[in-house]
């Protein structure tokens, strides 16, 4: 039991420190093929997404942090996928919501040794009914 706190541990901090991503605008081609470019950060600060194997358990960790006063709900989509002959497949899909400008999803799945797996998350940072989103895929684990 104290093995499992001590690699939970240790699996937090790799995540928290390995897989940040920034993103600064959102572009869209729209129908006229005009480009529209989107301010995107209003309401999210930093996303993050890992994922990590061992012993046939992947652990998914992946956190958002809004802006305090500012973002007033946040949501995180996370979806499991496995590499099944040459292509990604979602096998598993988890969602938490945070009444908070900020929150951390931590999960955990059985799954078979050997494969590939990463995650595809979305995250949404809700300001009263405005929301704005990003999306990013994990590592892969093994």
């Amino acid at each position: 039991m104290v093995k499992m706190k001590w690699i939970v541990a240790i699996v937090c901090i790799f995540a928290f420190t390995s897989s940040l991503v920034v993103v600064n605008a959102n572009l869209e081609v729209v129908e006229d093929e005009r480009l529209v470019i989107s301010p995107q950060m209003l309401y999210i600060s930093t996303i993050r997404s890992s994922i990590h194997m061992e012993d046939g358990v992947v652990t998914i960790i992946c956190s958002l942090r809004g802006y305090r006063n500012i973002t007033d709900r946040v949501r995180i989509s996370s979806y499991l996928q496995q590499r099944i002959g040459g292509r990604w497949t979602t096998i598993r899909h988890f969602t938490e919501t945070f009444n908070s400008h900020s929150g951390t999803m931590f999960k955990t799945h059985i799954v078979e040794q050997g494969d590939s797996y990463r995650t595809k998350t979305f995250f949404y940072a809700y300001n009263g009914h405005n929301v704005e989103s990003q999306v990013i895929i994990s590592n892969t684990a093994q």
